[in-house]
This record gives structure tokens, C-alpha cells and sequence, in this order.
């Protein structure tokens, strides 16, 4: 029992009573955002493919005006933003060469 609160659990400044649950949360937020990424490099991959197969062309200047609307959604966070959305750019454009 904590002395100012007479509950059964420890008070609120516990780091360790703070720290897990917040840990756990931590996690399963990584866990999602890696699944996402995963999905939106299959999309963005199978896009790619699909803008470029035979008989299509896609002009650099739509492509240019999405990936900097890609840019300006992640302006928010200032640099580090600007620098994750360059990676989520990388990973969709996959390696140069044929579709494996």
C-alpha cells in the first residue's frame, strides 16, 4: 500500500510501474509500423512495375510531384522526417534491375 494514495499498487512516479506498460506499447507500435512499411513497399514496388510495364510510360515530372508530396506528409518531424520518407522512397523503389 503507497502512504499518500492507501491504494494497493505502487504510485504513479514508480518509474518501473510507468516504464512497462508504456514498453509494451512501444513494441506493438513497432510491430505495426514495421508491417506497414512492409505493405507500402509491396505497393509502392508493384505501382512501379505495373506504371512501367510494356507500353506504359510514366513521365518524371508525376513521379517527381508524388514522391515530394510523400516529402510534405512527413514535414512534421523537420529533418528526421524528410529523412524517413527518402527511406520509405528508397524501399518502395526496390533495386535496380528486373522484377525478381
Amino acid at each position: 500500500m503507497t502512504a499518500d494514495t492507501g491504494a494497493d499498487y505502487p504510485a504513479e512516479n514508480d518509474a518501473e510501474y510507468l516504464v512497462e506498460p508504456l514498453l509494451a506499447e512501444v513494441e506493438a507500435l513497432d510491430e505495426l509500423i514495421l508491417a506497414a512499411i512492409r505493405r507500402r513497399t509491396a505497393l509502392a514496388r508493384q505501382l512501379g512495375r505495373t506504371m512501367i510495364g510494356p507500353g506504359r510510360t510514366v513521365s518524371s515530372r508525376s513521379q517527381q510531384h508524388r514522391e515530394l508530396a510523400v516529402l510534405r506528409r512527413f514535414a512534421e518531424f523537420d529533418q528526421e522526417g524528410r529523412t524517413l520518407a527518402m527511406v520509405l522512397l528508397r524501399l518502395g523503389r526496390g533495386r535496380p534491375g528486373p522484377a525478381p
